[in-house]
């Protein structure tokens, strides 16, 4: 999808999202090369099972881990949210827990926040 307009799209939001600066329930964006031949990003990698593999091994959270998992990614929104944006795809496949913390990843989906958006395939 060297050439595809969508996915350059998605690629240079996940860039956008990812600069609002480190914080540890984000990965770490490295190298921004979203207009090279071969665009690309390099971030951090998040070591570990996706919450929805935690899930199907354990059923539910309990209310104080689901709260403290919700703190933990509200608070990896925030310098996400203060540069405008929404990551518009949380899931339990998009959060790796690493080392007991949750990670949020993929923000190719991600808009500016307060703009319409039409989704295709919702």
């Amino acid at each position: 999808q060297v050439d595809h307009p969508r996915a350059r799209r998605s690629l240079a939001r996940e860039a956008r999202a990812l600069a609002a600066g480190p914080h540890p329930g984000l990965p770490t964006l490295f190298v921004k090369a979203t207009r090279a031949r071969v665009p690309h990003l390099v971030e951090s990698y998040a070591d570990g099972p996706a919450l929805d593999e935690l899930l199907d091994e354990s059923g539910v959270l309990d209310d104080a881990a689901a709260a403290l998992l919700g703190v933990h990614l509200l608070s990896a929104l925030v310098p996400v949210h203060g540069r405008g944006l929404g990551h518009l795809d949380i899931k339990p496949e998009n959060v790796v827990v690493d080392e007991g913390r949750p990670c949020l990843l993929d923000f190719g989906s991600s808009r500016r926040l307060g703009r319409v958006s039409q989704f295709v395939g919702v």
